[in-house]
């Protein structure tokens, strides 16, 4: 059997009802935890582009603007929508992919099931189909990408959003691997955008779920693509690993459930820095230097995360955009700071964190798994090893530790607290509402 149509009989096929209660829980703190992304994304003006993108439109194509309830086109939304739930940087990630699966598919799954009036029993299901088919296809396609140059979240996102949109049409295993393949087909973005500093990451991700989206309706429309779509000689594993050789990710569909994978940022910065920073501040605590006695830092990451673009470089840097890439820049103000904020990234010219950023180097462990690093920091003369350390958590919150970091950050989220509560209420009983209720909970304040 193809890979799109093992893919395809997963997807169709998926009932929330029938997930283990640890996968329903898992997918409604990603609901919560990127729905809150999303309005704390609002207040940034990262995304204004979008948004003065999105005209004012109430057709029968319509889609709301999650922020404020403005209706648009509903192309316009998903791409403005997924702009507001990126533009902190903290959205989830399933990081063996090296990409955002939820970002890609949500603001499509929310357009289509608020224009289709659809059930949250059938959103949640799509929304699994979109993490698990993306992550099985992204596991080892997202650092092949990376290597070659593109953004996995831009080439993976479609296929993920594909799949989750088929199964919220209700289009049969046949069609679904017909959307599949046509997504994988349309997918692409590079990552020049880290290394320029420039904004295409803000709506690659977007676009992205626009094509997932036009993809399963074309496939509802009659619409057929190769069967072969991703194993075949000039298809999506070949052109970007080399290979034809079908991984073996989608064998393990509804035992080895991915999403319990993905984990959340506590710094608005790119997942691959989240524990580095985490654990070069700890490291400062427990050694007991301060920033100025650092003399040099060496960050081993996992392979496919050193090389990923915009990892290892040091600046200068244009705007804040290279810098949340950037772990030399992220480590020198976690160190000198104990924390990154978006304004010390936006500080790209911060004379004691360049300074420092300069002595950081990024060296690539074939040892380390993803999502893990090592660090070793010389200050005032000692040699300091976070091996000696224990490792630290991952960043797998809870779903009330979601409620909380959200409702601790009043100032950032763009809900009241009375409109955090209601939000958290109706996905608490998803699958007892509409995809509307959920929509008006995003927006009423």
């Amino acid at each position: 059997m193809h890979q799109s149509a093992e893919l395809a009989g997963f997807a169709a096929g998926l009932r929330v009802d029938a997930a283990p209660a640890a996968v329903v829980t898992k997918l409604r703190t990603n609901l919560l935890h990127n729905l809150g992304m999303l309005r704390a994304g609002a207040l940034t003006g990262i995304s204004s582009a979008g948004l003065a993108a999105a005209l004012p439109y109430d057709g029968p194509s319509a889609a709301t603007l999650l922020h404020d309830g403005t209706r648009t086109h509903r192309d316009r939304a998903v791409v403005a929508n997924a702009a507001m739930m990126h533009a902190s940087a903290r959205d989830d990630t399933y990081l063996p992919a090296i990409a955002h699966l939820a970002v890609t598919s949500l603001p499509a799954l929310l357009a289509v099931g608020e224009t289709l009036d659809s059930s949250g029993a059938d959103l949640m299901a799509a929304l699994l189909a979109s993490y698990e088919v993306g992550a099985a296809v992204g596991v080892d396609v997202g650092p092949a990408c990376a290597a070659r140059g593109f953004r996995p979240s831009s080439v993976l996102g479609g296929i993920a959003a594909a799949a989750g949109v088929a199964r919220l049409l209700g289009l049969d295993a046949g069609r679904t691997a017909s959307a599949i393949g046509l997504a994988a087909a349309f997918g692409g973005g590079t990552g020049q955008t880290w290394l320029a500093g420039t904004d295409e990451w803000q709506y690659q991700v977007g676009v992205a779920g626009r094509n997932g989206l036009l993809a399963a309706e074309l496939a509802a429309s009659g619409a057929i693509a190769a069967p072969d779509s991703l194993e075949g000689a000039a298809g999506l594993y070949p052109a970007l690993t080399g290979s034809r050789t079908p991984h073996a990710a989608a064998a393990a569909l509804g035992t080895r459930w991915r999403v319990l994978d993905v984990t959340y940022k506590p710094y608005p910065i790119c997942a691959i820095n989240q524990m580095p920073v985490t654990v070069v501040v700890a490291m400062g605590t427990h050694f007991g230097y301060s920033g100025d006695q650092v003399d040099a830092v060496r960050v081993l990451l996992p392979p496919s995360e050193a090389a990923y673009p915009g990892t290892d470089r040091r600046g200068p840097f244009a705007s804040a955009n290279g810098a949340l890439m950037s772990a030399p820049f992220c480590l020198a103000a976690g160190i000198l700071h104990g924390t990154v904020t978006r304004g010390m990234l936006e500080a790209v010219d911060d004379v004691a964190v360049t300074t420092l950023a300069r002595r950081i180097e990024v060296v690539a462990d074939p040892d380390l798994t993803p999502g893990r690093c090592r660090i070793v920091v010389h200050a005032d003369g000692t040699e300091h090893d976070s091996d000696t350390l224990p490792t630290p958590p991952g960043f797998d919150w809870t779903f009330a530790e979601v409620h909380r970091r959200l409702a601790d950050a009043a100032d950032q989220r763009g809900l009241s607290d009375d409109a955090l509560q209601r939000l958290v209420d109706c996905i608490a009983e998803l699958e007892h509402r509409r995809v509307r209720d959920l929509v008006t909970a995003i927006v009423r304040e």
